[in-house]
């Protein structure tokens, strides 16, 4: 059950589920859109997130008359609803809204609260900030004897949305991109990215797993495009993770089976090498098969191979991170000639005499190659901040719609370069093969 909710004086016609936000007008008598019994009508209360209060009086009427007319559904929240109000069970949708707070002691009092009402649904919209309040909600939706339809808020709210139906809810909201009745609502386009309407309680489930850049990742579209294609029930979603351990124990406790496997981006490459006993960075993860593996590595060897890079070359690495480590691996044949740069100084030092590296000797020290295993050259990590070492060769990792700044300063002196779309390319290909793999013959 997916429901488009949109302002009250909008007009849409390809959705089946729609639910008309009347307290967007200024006067209910405005309402004039077509209804029937797929047409969810809520007037917000001004507590709960509404624009425009209603008494509820005038709330009472104006739903009877339309449930009346059209057979169709109501919203009325659940802590000012009176059973003496005597809306038809089939027609009433009891719901809670609190954008601050998820308390998760009293949502299973008002779903016991709704277990005891005369509603068809119970519909929750609270803020879902962190992997145990996934693993919170789920147990809430479970105590419930009522149809849920849930609205998750906050930073994880649209991967909450997307992953309804496996948590137990029977349905969800999306909104338009240019006139949204929540912040945190899916919209069509993002809906498509993720073939939404096919997931279900039996797709395996995938994505990449870092910062809050990880909505941006070039893999959301690449894999969740051949899923398609190839008609896997498998999706590939974004997944911010402030806690590894934290994101850790929610796989486990939600079914390891379920996940085919995790592109995963900064900071979380060494962190989970760490966890995992492992020595060398991590980019891919396959969470049931307990299998790890660091496609960077082979991205690299494609870059050095293809740019020509002889045992003579002198190569400067900026950074000191899980991709810098990888790079040092792969190019472990040139390691007397890598130099190292960065800004923080102890973390260099650090990185140098774990790997046995050199430092840059002078800022504007030359190199045949440059690898930029950091943010720079991109918003907001301008060069101009730093004083650019003369090069011939670059290896850009960071990808945007626009080209980096080091991109373009290779495009105007006519140098050799990977830029970051190129090099994720390549690990991408070694990492769908692995995906693939898994889903096909192991989950």
């Amino acid at each position: 059950m997916i429901i488009l909710s949109i302002p009250a004086n909008y007009a849409i016609s390809y959705s089946k589920w729609k639910e008309y936000r009347l307290d967007f007008l200024e006067f209910l008598e405005n309402f004039n859109k077509k209804v029937d019994q797929h047409t969810i009508l809520t007037i917000r209360n001004t507590k709960e997130g509404g624009l425009n209060h209603f008494n509820s009086q005038k709330k009472l009427n104006f739903y009877k008359k339309m449930i009346s007319t059209y057979n169709c559904l109501v919203d009325w929240e659940i802590e000012s609803y009176k059973t003496s109000y005597r809306i038809p069970f089939d027609n009433l949708i009891l719901s809670y809204h609190n954008f601050e707070n998820f308390d998760k002691d009293f949502l299973l009092h008002l779903a016991k609260k709704a277990n005891q009402l005369p509603c068809k649904y119970l519909k929750l919209a609270v803020p879902i900030e962190n992997y145990s309040d996934l693993t919170d909600i789920e147990y809430i939706f479970m105590q419930s004897n009522k149809k849920i339809l849930w609205a998750g808020l906050g930073k994880l709210g649209k991967l909450s949305r997307i992953l309804h139906r496996n948590l137990g809810a029977t349905g969800t909201y999306l909104g338009l991109q240019n006139a949204p009745t929540s912040s945190s609502q899916l919209n069509f386009q993002e809906t498509r990215k993720y073939n939404f309407e096919t997931i279900n309680t039996n797709t395996k489930i995938g994505g990449i797993i870092g910062g809050k850049n990880v909505k941006n990742s070039l893999g959301l579209e690449f894999y969740n495009n051949i899923f398609a294609k190839k008609q896997l029930n498998a999706v590939y979603l974004p997944f911010i993770v402030d806690s590894l351990p934290e994101f850790l124990k929610w796989l486990d406790s939600f079914g390891c089976d379920k996940f085919f496997g995790f592109s995963v981006t900064m900071p979380s490459k060494m962190e989970l090498a760490s966890y995992l006993n492992k020595k060398e960075p991590i980019n891919l993860y396959l969470p049931y098969s307990q299998l790890s593996y660091n496609t960077d590595i082979t991205a690299f060897q494609n870059s050095l191979e293809k740019m020509g890079i002889g045992m003579n070359s002198t190569i400067i690495v900026w950074g000191y991170g899980g991709a810098a480590t990888a790079f040092i691996v792969a190019a472990r044949k040139f390691k007397d000639n890598i130099y190292v740069d960065g800004r923080n100084q102890q973390k260099l030092r650090a990185f140098c005499k774990k790997y046995n590296l050199k430092k840059v000797r002078e800022k504007n020290q030359d190199c045949s190659l440059l690898v930029n295993c950091t943010p720079l050259g991109t918003k907001p990590y301008p060069l101009n901040t730093l004083k650019l070492p003369k090069f011939n060769k670059l290896i850009d990792l960071p990808y945007q719609n626009q080209d980096t700044d080091l991109v373009k300063l290779c495009r105007i002196k006519s140098l050799d370069f990977i830029s970051g779309k190129e090099f994720w390319h390549w690990q991408a290909k070694e990492q769908l093969q692995i995906f693939l793999n898994e889903i096909k013959n192991k989950i």
